[in-house]
């Protein structure tokens, strides 16, 4: 026994039956989700790492950069 997809329903609400239309529609659902969101990262970030404890001192991290 094989899996087999029918159709699926586009952004639209179309139908789509061809294996090359849900193959598109597949290739530009997974290319929209991988971008990148507009603007800036900086507050996501801080956001993410102010919970994680600081263990290098900026003395460590200057003599790391050297």
């Amino acid at each position: 026994m094989h899996n087999h997809i029918a159709f699926i329903n586009n952004m639209q609400g179309e139908q789509l039956e061809t294996h090359e239309e849900m193959e598109q529609e597949l290739n530009e659902y997974f290319q929209d989700i991988r971008k990148e969101p507009p603007g800036s990262r900086t507050p996501t970030i801080q956001s993410i790492t102010q919970h994680i404890r600081r263990i290098i001192t900026e003395d460590h991290n200057s003599t790391l950069l050297l």
